[in-house]
């Protein structure tokens, strides 16, 4: 059943982003950068951070709201509250935000979120630590990459996907962060020669192939329809924001079914992809399918996925640096390796 209730009700009024450190770089702890993306959000929205009353994130967010109050001069915290799944769930971190608005429990609501190493740890210890099942820690599994390797070479092997699909997205990725003078892939330059010449990261994937691990803090503010309409940027209008696992999937691991699954709907069959999911056809500059047009989780920058739902806004505010003609539409996918995956769809106002 489709859940239309909620559909145009809030709007995200303002995005905010730190520049992207490489790894352990940034020399800020990930509470300032949390509160550095949020502050500049707000200021996009043109809201005094002092307004924001509800604070959501996911995964193992550990710059809850309240520690957050005293440095934003927060005059009530009315809700706060945290998606359990990492990268699958920033998407539907914007839909449980949507309805703490819609029911009143809230006005203003920070979706947020920072990583760093510094008084931190590297992303594939923490996510290690916090949920990897015992069975992947005990064969040497202790890294996302390592458990989508699996997933991707049954693609390849048993269905027939092409392994020039990964080396395109990245190609596609690296292309889009050129123009972005904010990602910290924009002055590599990447062809195939060089993807396939780079190093393993797990067997299919390159080391172009692989996200960025990045010190970093992305935030966006929500807020009711209504009020957006009347703030200092136009409304990127939340359409849509589920979260779940069909059956099949969900917390069994190495056991999903179909094992293949990121437990989305696609935009081309198996059969298709080849022919679909090609360079040409990802990119700005006349594709059909553009993905990543900031650099994404590859070339842009990478902290759980936040980053890709501030591109998705500016596609529909119409400022990206790859923008999409008459772009009405943005899409934002969170996963795949979560049991529980996400989407959100943002819309401009003639989408209503």
């Amino acid at each position: 059943m489709v859940n239309a209730v909620m559909r145009g009700t809030t709007a995200v009024a303002g995005v905010g982003e730190t520049p992207y450190y490489k790894r352990g770089t940034s020399g800020k702890p990930a509470l300032e950068l949390a509160l550095r993306a949020i502050v500049a959000a707000s200021e996009d929205a043109g809201i005094h951070p002092s307004e924001i009353d509800g604070f959501v994130s996911y995964g193992s967010e550990r710059n809850d709201g309240q520690r957050m109050m005293p440095a934003l001069g927060t005059k009530e915290l009315r809700f706060g509250a945290l998606v359990w799944t990492h990268g699958g769930g920033i998407p539907g971190a914007l839909g449980l935000a949507a309805s703490a608005i819609v029911t009143g429990q809230a006005d203003v609501v920070a979706v947020y979120r920072a990583m760093s190493e510094k008084g931190g740890q590297r992303l594939r210890v923490d996510v290690a630590q916090d949920d990897t099942a015992a069975q992947h820690l005990v064969n040497g599994l202790d890294a996302p990459a390592q458990m989508c390797a699996l997933r991707s070479t049954r693609l390849i092997e048993a269905e027939g996907v092409p392994a020039r699909t990964l080396r395109d997205m990245a190609l596609a990725s690296y292309y889009h962060a050129r123009r972005n003078p904010r990602a910290i892939g924009r002055d590599t330059p990447l062809d195939e020669t060089s993807y396939e010449e780079s190093r393993w990261i797990s067997e299919p994937y390159h080391l172009f192939g692989c996200s960025r691990e990045s010190d970093a803090g992305a935030a966006v503010i929500l807020v009711s329809a209504q009020r957006a309409k009347d703030l200092a940027q136009p409304p990127a209008y939340l359409l849509g924001a589920p979260t779940g696992a069909v059956r099949g999937w969900g917390m069994i691991e190495e056991n999903q079914t179909p094992y293949w699954s990121s437990g989305f709907h696609g935009f081309c069959t198996l059969e298709s992809a080849g022919d679909f999911i090609t360079f040409d056809n990802l990119i700005a500059s006349g594709g059909r399918l553009l993905v990543n047009t900031s650099g994404g989780n590859l070339a842009d920058g990478f902290i759980h996925g936040m980053s890709l739902v501030n591109e998705a806004v500016r596609q529909v505010r119409g400022t990206s640096v790859n923008q999409v003609p008459d772009a009405a539409l943005s899409l934002m996918t969170g996963g795949p390796g979560d049991p529980v995956v996400s989407t959100a769809l943002l819309g401009t106002e003639a989408t209503l």
